[in-house]
């Protein structure tokens, strides 16, 4: 299992191998930079590591290694950012919101939901969150995208409860890949009534 990048302080270039047997933790590695709240996906041979923060900045940089030592700069993503959720779909990444600008719970969430092809390079917005999140999580489930999370922005902020504390928000997005019934599956899951 690869762990990549992250911060104490400051974000780090590790990377680093677990070895869940023995809970051992061994460097491997290092990113050509410095990256914390990235995300990564195995595509084919390769591992992909988009988004994120170099310490100073969002990244749009997108890193490819098939051996996890050596990268190379595959792509931009279409929109920089941190904490998005992330799903593969054969060679296309979709990255689902994200942390656009500002304090990391309560800065600027992003509704963008872009995807990145690994066989030809590309990055592209693809379609729009009902509502803005970052830290969320994403699934593929019977031939959809499901995005789920627990931080998302309303419109009046951050969704807090009574008592200051981020109030739990499950908010679940299914993107269609195409098919009608996979369309309709997605209506029965989340609601979903149009057309």
């Amino acid at each position: 299992m690869l762990v990549v990048g992250g911060a104490d302080d400051v974000p780090d270039n590790l990377v680093q191998a677990f070895d869940p047997a023995t809970g051992t933790t061994t460097v491997i590695g290092h990113m050509p930079g410095p990256r914390a709240d990235l995300v990564g996906a195995a595509v084919g041979n390769e591992v992909v590591l988009l988004a994120g923060f170099n310490g100073s900045a969002l990244v749009g940089n997108v890193w490819t290694t098939s051996d996890s030592t050596s990268f190379s700069v595959a792509g931009q993503i279409a929109t920089a950012e941190g904490y998005p959720a992330i799903a593969a779909v054969g060679t296309t990444i979709y990255l689902f919101g994200g942390l656009v600008a500002g304090g990391e719970y309560d800065g600027t969430f992003s509704t963008t939901v872009q995807s990145f092809d690994v066989a030809t390079r590309q990055a592209r917005v693809v379609g729009q969150l009902p509502v803005p999140l970052a830290h969320a999580r994403a699934a593929v489930l019977d031939g959809q995208v499901l995005v789920f999370g627990v931080a998302a922005y309303l419109v009046n902020g951050p969704a807090v409860s009574p008592g200051g504390a981020l109030r739990p928000l499950v908010q679940v997005v299914a993107l269609s890949l195409g098919a009608t019934r996979q369309r309709e599956a997605c209506r029965r899951h989340c609601g979903d009534r149009s057309p």
